[in-house]
């Protein structure tokens, strides 16, 4: 796979600044169902095994599922783990494009020999504080076949242009530190306000289909007042069986339709752990993590929310309260552009080392 030679980071101005310019390049994105969805199928080939399951809490979901199979790019990716992908909506063929797009921010993160990403031990980036270039090492924003762990400090996300990669992946990196702080810092949840909670509560509808026998909470677990980020969390009848969706936006209404997707997803996985434990099947590590977290019961003191409501509707763009969210977070922030020549997809990945993490001496059920 090589680089496709895509440039989306731009050197800002005193009136936009460097990161609202870089998140604001790259032209507008295509409209849902159009054209600009066809090099997203394009990596069709990539994944293996797609189906279509149905969940018997949510007929109205729409999830299509399937394997990454580095193998399938060829010789060079041999070794590479495979990893299973999956998206949601409440039409088919926005599923579809989900799932493939998750494939696509996986495969192009794989660097083998000769990766032409690679600049020695780094690779090329562009700081989303000053606009300028930068290096960082590769071992933080690329996988080889002798590291391919997830780092918690980064965020990587396809999109339709190359801007949009990159405003998904700051997202992500604003969702995963607002976890740390909710999960495992101890920081008290908010509720949603009335119109949030009222047209999350719409789409949640839409997707359980009248279905009965999950309790859902969605709760706002955002660590920044700009930078909302919310949990979509359900329950079995019996007050267990925990599984939990997360998402940030700038609109919380947004953010809760994203978790609240991802929630229906994790609860399919439940599914499967649960049939494997009862045709005693072994279970990976993510499985046994999935069982375990099953145990939490709906009277944890995580999901006791303290507080009024914020203001769901965003008081400024997207580009500025990530703006206010970057001076907050230590240390540099760097985009790095992962599109390849292969795909034809945008693909960004933004790394923050300095961004808390997971606690050392966490003792609770993990959620990353």
């Amino acid at each position: 796979m090589g680089a496709s030679g895509s440039t989306w980071a731009t050197q800002g101005t005193a009136d936009t600044g460097p990161t609202s310019q870089t998140l604001a390049g790259g032209g507008p994105a295509a409209p849902e169902g159009t054209a600009g969805a066809d090099p997203v199928r394009r990596a069709a080939h990539t994944v293996a095994g797609l189906f279509t399951p149905v969940l018997p809490h949510a007929p109205g979901a729409r999830i299509i599922c399937g394997t990454a199979e580095p193998a399938l790019l060829g010789p060079a990716f041999s070794g590479f783990t495979a990893a299973s992908v999956a998206g949601c909506s409440a039409r088919p063929n926005r599923a579809y494009e989900r799932c493939l797009g998750e494939a696509v921010e996986y495969l192009s993160q794989l660097s083998p020999d000769k990766d032409r990403l690679r600049q020695g031990e780094g690779v090329a980036a562009t700081d989303l504080r000053t606009g300028g270039g930068a290096m960082v090492p590769a071992e933080i924003c690329l996988r080889t076949r002798d590291s391919q762990k997830r780092r918690i400090g980064s965020g990587c996300a396809a999109g339709r242009t190359a801007a949009e990669a990159a405003s998904s992946g700051l997202w992500e990196l604003v969702e995963r530190d607002a976890l740390v702080s909710w999960w495992y810092e101890g920081h008290a949840p908010r509720p949603l306000d009335r119109r949030a909670a009222s047209g999350a509560e719409q789409y949640l509808q839409l997707l359980r289909g009248g279905a009965g026998g999950r309790r859902t909470i969605l709760i706002d677990i955002s660590a920044h007042p700009d930078l909302p980020a919310v949990a979509a969390c359900s329950f079995g009848p019996d007050g267990k069986g925990f599984v939990a969706g997360f998402a940030a936006h700038a609109d919380t209404l947004v953010a809760a339709r994203k978790a609240i997707r991802e929630l229906m997803q994790m609860e399919f996985g439940l599914l499967l752990v649960e049939a494997k434990v009862s045709a005693g099947l072994p279970l990976n590590e993510d499985e046994l993590r999935q069982r375990r977290r099953a145990d939490v019961s709906v009277d944890h003191p995580a999901l006791a929310v303290r507080g009024g409501a914020r203001d769901s509707v965003p008081s400024s763009s997207p580009e500025e309260l990530l703006e206010r969210g970057l001076a907050a977070v230590p240390g540099p922030v760097h985009a790095v552009d992962l599109t390849r020549a292969d795909f034809g997809i945008p693909v960004a990945k933004i790394v923050a080392p300095a961004l808390r993490e997971v606690p050392r001496d966490a003792h609770d059920v993990g959620l990353l």
